[in-house]
């Protein structure tokens, strides 16, 4: 069976453990990660993102390569939520520091 006429689950699958494997890592390194992001949604997100890749695909990114495209997907995730935190007035504040007024 094809990886394109493969059911989702079974395709998930071939991606979840490495992916797991990595937040987990990341987050054991990470207090941040761990006090303000949701395990199971980032595996969820980074897998579904990663399945725009064939699964031969994804098994051929280097260790490196991969753990250093999850830390800013969960990066990424990390600096939005917080963003969304935001009163209007401080993301007013954000908004100014980041166009350099």
């Amino acid at each position: 069976m094809s990886t394109m006429t493969a059911p989702i689950e079974s395709r998930r699958e071939g991606y979840m453990p490495r992916i797991s494997r990595i937040v987990d890592e990341e987050m054991q390194a990470d207090e941040a990660f761990r006090e303000k992001l949701n395990r199971t949604k980032v595996i969820e997100h980074i897998t579904r993102l990663m399945q725009h890749f064939t699964c031969e695909e994804f098994k051929t990114i280097g260790e490196n390569d991969l753990k250093q495209r999850i830390g800013k997907l969960m990066v990424n995730q990390l600096v939005s939520g917080m963003l969304t935190d935001l009163s209007a007035e401080q993301m007013r504040i954000f908004d100014e520091a980041v166009a350099g007024k």
